[in-house]
């Protein structure tokens, strides 16, 4: 009976090609055999092994064209950008025009003609922040959309004029849709809830509030600074997720700042997942009474 060359360790943790495994002795027939299995055409993996994000992101780059870049949902899992709870696990890539190749399971292929900007996130190409940010117009509802682009603001440094340019890009596919984003786009947003927040605060016809301003006491202390405030009103809005619970330290720190700014006579609004996203009407009309006591031109 025909004795095998062993499998390298490191093609059994993770996908890989037929041209690889070939090169590294593994014949066709073992790769046929009950202990791998083909992922896409020419890829294949050890049964058992756990298609994580990554490692199924691994096995399409394989079976795709090398200037394949990752992107959309993709892309905005790449970059750290928040994305609803909602969305599947569907990969996304744009590839040349020119490519004839399979339609792959589970892979969504986006045509480009040509290659659009892109960086380097743990050795995979995927679209740039702004570029992302365009495409999910395609993908998300306008206020998810809008908490993208706040999050590309956070963690890719751009400014929301800078969206707003990109947002120009013309003959696309909902492009209104990111252009009106883009005017919503602030910098200093913390966290997805917080945009949701700010807009459904402008949903209500209510005066925009800051974001992230610091407030500091008459000898020029540092009190605190809100996720939302009307200085002039001197009316805070917090909201507070679950880790602000969980961490206690951190929601010492929240009380502590908050009787700080209450002794500096503002009135703090603590909004949390609950009152937002279930009881948004009765948490809307608490801001807009307080508004309205401070002389907040409110109609």
């Amino acid at each position: 009976m025909a004795r095998h060359a062993p499998v390298p360790d490191d093609l059994l943790r993770r996908p890989f090609g037929y041209a690889e495994a070939r090169r590294r002795g593994v014949t066709r027939r073992v790769l046929m055999g009950p202990r791998f299995r083909r992922v896409h055409p020419q890829v294949y993996c050890q049964v058992g092994l756990d298609l994580t994000f990554e490692t199924a992101l691994d096995a399409a780059l394989l079976a795709l064209p090398s200037d394949a870049v990752a992107s959309h949902d993709t892309a905005a899992r790449l970059l750290g950008l928040p994305l609803p709870p909602w969305m599947g696990r569907e990969l996304h890539f744009w590839v040349p025009d020119t490519w004839t190749g399979l339609t792959l399971d589970g892979i969504a292929l986006h045509r480009y003609k040509d290659r659009p900007a892109t960086v380097r996130v743990d050795g995979r190409w995927v679209t740039a922040p702004g570029k992302t940010f365009v495409d999910m117009a395609t993908r998300l509802r306008l206020d998810d959309l809008v908490a993208l682009g706040d999050g590309v603001v956070r963690r890719a440094g751009m400014l929301p004029i800078e969206l707003q340019r990109l947002a120009r890009e013309p003959r696309r596919r909902w492009i209104r849709k990111a252009r009106q984003a883009a005017r919503l786009v602030r910098a200093g947003v913390d966290s997805a809830p917080e945009t949701h927040l700010r807009l459904a605060i402008a949903d209500d016809f209510l005066p925009e509030p800051e974001v992230g301003r610091a407030v500091f006491d008459d000898a020029g202390g540092w009190i605190a600074t809100p996720d939302l405030s009307w200085p002039q009103y001197r009316i805070a809005v917090e909201y507070d997720g679950e880790h602000h619970l969980k961490d206690k330290r951190q929601y010492d720190r929240d009380i502590g700042r908050r009787e700080n700014l209450e002794a500096e006579g503002w009135i703090v609004v603590v909004v949390t997942a609950d009152r937002l996203y279930k009881r948004r009407p009765q948490t809307l009309s608490r801001i807009r009474a307080h508004l309205v006591a401070r002389g907040a031109p409110v109609f």
